[in-house]
């Protein structure tokens, strides 16, 4: 089989279920502060003839000479209201641009480039998401999720790279040499999560003990497999296939650490 294609085929199926596997639920932002005894969730649900005797009340006392709030002026008025929890991202000295522009105008900070970046982006997050303290982790999480592709694709040109190194002394091999073995080895472990994700599936559905057990041999299985296909394609001794082994697995958890930060740091722009 042609590696490439099969990796973007495999990759095709094996996304779109990993997506549907791992979701981020998002919480509704908490109507803590009720509006003349209801909260939003009760008055959004209003029909219209009820909305307006709602927010006639709420805009003037004498009911016979006051006018109805459309829906925006109601939400901008429980914006104004409301004294719901704030959320706070960085050290929390400035809420505004406004506010922080004075204070680099002024002198009263000194911010460089990057602190500056950083700052007006807290200033972004915090009054985006003041009265919804959950939104935050959910964008954050949501992000993160949909960045393992990016992540998996960056690791790939790097898991050859630690095997070129490993196997340096061995010059009938090519850096892509490795990197199509790279490529298969990432399309057997696809296809294996693939099993792993269907057992999960019926499991919840079954409750049999052995399913758990048999997933946890399926994740050895891949470690397994790795082992064997660098014996198998690189004809070394069992001992030295096994320390090489030993160190591909920490060169590869090194690559997916400092990855996962990368992307963890890109993220947080993002929101």
């Amino acid at each position: 089989l042609n590696p490439i294609r099969m990796s973007v085929f495999t990759s095709a199926i094996f996304f779109p279920i990993f997506f549907s596997f791992y979701t981020v639920k998002a919480n509704k932002p908490k109507s803590t502060t009720p509006i003349n005894g209801k909260t939003t969730e009760q008055i959004e649900k209003m029909d219209s003839l009820s909305f307006d005797k709602f927010t006639r009340e709420i805009n003037e006392d004498d009911k016979d000479t006051s006018v109805p709030m459309t829906r925006k002026e109601f939400h901008d008025y429980v914006a104004s209201v409301r004294k719901g929890p704030r959320v706070v991202v960085g050290n929390g000295k400035y809420f505004t641009m406004g506010a922080y522009d004075s204070a680099l105008a002024s002198g009263k900070s000194h911010d460089n480039w990057f602190q500056q970046k950083f700052m007006r982006k807290q200033i972004e997050i915090n009054e985006k998401y003041k009265n919804n303290p959950d939104g935050i982790l959910h964008s954050f999480i949501e992000l993160l999720l949909h960045s393992i592709p990016q992540i998996l694709f960056v690791s790939l040109p790097l898991f050859a790279l630690v095997l070129y190194i490993l196997y340096a002394r061995w010059k009938q091999f090519y850096y892509v040499g490795h990197a199509i073995f790279t490529l298969h080895l990432y399309i057997f472990t696809f296809i294996a999560m693939l099993v792993i994700f269907g057992i999960s599936k019926i499991n919840q559905s079954l409750h049999w003990t052995a399913l758990p057990w048999l997933n946890g041999l399926l994740s050895l299985g891949v470690f397994f497999y790795t082992y064997k296909a660098m014996r198998k394609f690189y004809k070394q001794g069992r001992g030295k296939t096994i320390v090489k082994f030993i160190l591909l697995i920490f060169g590869l958890l090194a690559i997916l650490i400092f990855l996962f930060l990368v992307f963890t740091f890109l993220s947080f722009f993002k929101i």
